[in-house]
């Protein structure tokens, strides 16, 4: 019988379900107007389902992103808009990459 968020593994040879997938969230996030790390951080914790506790920095952001991202597909867009973060927003995505090696079903993708 199937169960409801099971998929069949197409390389299992055996009888039944090889492992549950995770439903996707999708969350978009707009950097237009954003200038400053604290408003990227600040937009984050708004639009993301962050603990309270979020730290507001890339190590912080990371930790969030391996223990809770599972399934969660995070589209930043207006990229080019936030200028005046080109610098830490390459170090975000350095670190966003890191974060979906090490959390199964996580996309992070910035378009401009």
């Amino acid at each position: 019988m199937m169960e409801y968020g099971q998929v069949r593994s197409a390389n299992n040879n055996e009888p039944g379900w090889s492992r549950t997938k995770t439903m996707e969230r999708v969350f978009y996030i707009d950097l237009a107007g954003i200038s400053t790390k604290e408003e990227f951080h600040k937009l984050l914790a708004e639009e993301l389902p962050f603990p309270d506790y979020y730290g507001g920095n890339l190590d912080a952001l990371y930790d969030v992103l391996t223990d809770d991202g599972e399934g969660w597909n995070v589209i930043f867009y207006n990229v080019t808009k936030a200028s005046e973060l080109a610098d830490y927003l390459k170090k975000a995505r350095k670190m966003a990459k890191r974060a979906m090696m090490e959390t199964q079903d996580l996309k992070i993708r910035f378009f401009d």
